[in-house]
C-alpha cells in the first residue's frame, strides 16, 4: 500500500468521523479506532522487507540475532504502547492513556533487564583481568 493510499484513507476517516460525530458522538470514537486499527495493519506491510534489511545488516557486521529480536521487540512495544495511550487520549481517557504509556515503558525495560545484566557481567570480568 502506498503513502497515497493511507493518507486518502485517513482523509476518508477522518471526514467519516467529523460527520458521525455532529449526529452520533458515541459512535465517533469507534469509527476513528476503527479507522486507526486498519491504518496500523495497512501500515505493517513493509515491514518484513525492513525486518529482513535488519537482520541482513546484523549478520554481515556479526550482530547477535537475539539482539536484533530485542531491538524489533522495544519498538514495536513503544510504537504499540504509543498508538493504544493516543486512542485512549483521543477518547478524553488521558489518565488512562499515560497509564498506559507507563506500562510499556515497564514492558521496555523488563525485555531490557537481561542486556543490562550481561553488560554488567562483561564489564565485572573487565574489571578482574
Amino acid at each position: 500500500m502506498t503513502v497515497f493510499t493511507l493518507v486518502g484513507l485517513a482523509l476518508v476517516g477522518v471526514s467519516a468521523a467529523v460527520v458521525i460525530k455532529a449526529y452520533r458522538p458515541d459512535i465517533a470514537l469507534s469509527v476513528s479506532a476503527a479507522l486507526s486499527i486498519a491504518l496500523l495493519i495497512a501500515a505493517t506491510e513493509p515491514l518484513q522487507e525492513i525486518f529482513s534489511n535488519i537482520s541482513q545488516a546484523a549478520s554481515k557486521y556479526g550482530i547477535e540475532q537475539d539482539y536484533v529480536k530485542l531491538i524489533l521487540k522495544i519498538i514495536g512495544l513503544s510504537y504499540l504502547a504509543r498508538f493504544a495511550s493516543d486512542i485512549c487520549n483521543d477518547s478524553g481517557e488521558t489518565a488512562l492513556g499515560n497509564k498506559v504509556e507507563l506500562c510499556g515503558r515497564l514492558m521496555i525495560i523488563s525485555v531490557c533487564v537481561p542486556v543490562v545484566m550481561e553488560i554488567l557481567s562483561s564489564v565485572s570480568e573487565l574489571m578482574n583481568i
